[in-house]
């Protein structure tokens, strides 16, 4: 029979691991997600979306422009480099956050429809965040370890 002290350290154990693969599974299809959406903002395989209104105003003065697109295609190739190669990580997130507020307030503001996928992409942004923020170099402080 184990002891209190030892149970609670198995189950904070447990735990962990269960974070651990939880977090791996995230990152690894975050990555691949953004991955094939980045590629597809530069060489456009799959179909863009058909807005109305003024959100296909505001979509097609970003693909008229000639960078932005691309410059977000780039953005989250970038991150998912860095999801997919478990290297730096925090950067790559924090690259994608202006990204994904934009997102966010183009289908809050101009097509509603949809917002669904830009909160679960920020979500999954935002769990990352905050499973990374001890291993990071960018929140160390002068009394803590990086593990």
């Amino acid at each position: 029979m184990p002891t209190p002290g030892r149970l609670a350290t198995f189950v904070a154990f447990n735990q962990t691991r269960n974070a651990m693969k939880t977090n791996r599974i995230l990152r690894i299809g975050f990555g691949g997600l953004l991955g094939v959406v980045g590629l597809n903002h530069l060489f456009h395989f799959f179909a863009t979306p058909a807005y109305t209104g003024r959100a296909a105003e505001v979509y097609g003065a970003f693909a008229s422009s000639g960078y932005v697109l691309p410059a977000v295609g780039i953005t989250m190739l970038l991150t998912a480099t860095a999801l997919l190669t478990n290297r730096v990580v925090m950067v790559g997130l924090l690259l994608l956050v202006p990204v994904l507020v934009n997102m966010l307030l183009f289908h809050l503001v101009l097509a509603p429809a949809g917002v669904a996928p830009a909160l679960v992409l920020s979500a999954v942004t935002g769990y990352l965040l905050f499973t990374q923020r001890r291993t990071s170099p960018l929140t160390a402080t002068p009394d803590s370890r990086i593990p």
